[in-house]
């Protein structure tokens, strides 16, 4: 037997080993992916206040009244403001508008109460 046949004759009877440990460092890597993306997950996306005001659809000085009155939650480090993402979400949420039957049973719970203090 040529040498060149031995060669390709250990490579074929290796070769399943070799894909096992290939997978085996993919699925490795898969993990280090995972995880690292699950750290950044829990960083909060900080906006300054362009992109705050172009995410809330508001003028820039709007922006800028708005955390003067303390009615938008804002980070100051040195002369710039910063927003976190998530805190926006929350400030939109709390402006939601109740319906009709939110506001029928708010009623009614309020009627219950202050016939309960009469008596």
């Amino acid at each position: 037997m040529s040498r060149d046949k031995i060669d390709v004759e250990y490579f074929f009877r290796e070769l399943p080993e070799a894909i096992e440990e290939l997978h085996k460092k993919i699925d490795r890597l898969s993990e280090h992916v995972k995880a690292i993306q699950n750290q950044s997950d829990h960083v909060p996306e900080s906006m300054d206040v362009e992109q705050a005001a172009n995410f809330l659809n508001i003028a820039v000085r709007t922006v800028y009244d708005k955390v003067y009155k303390r009615q938008l939650p804002a980070y100051k480090k040195g002369k710039n403001l910063y927003f976190y993402k998530e805190e926006l979400y929350s400030y939109i949420a709390s402006g939601k508008l109740k319906t009709h039957e939110e506001i029928k049973r708010e009623a009614e719970a309020y009627i219950k109460t202050q016939k309960l203090n009469l008596t």
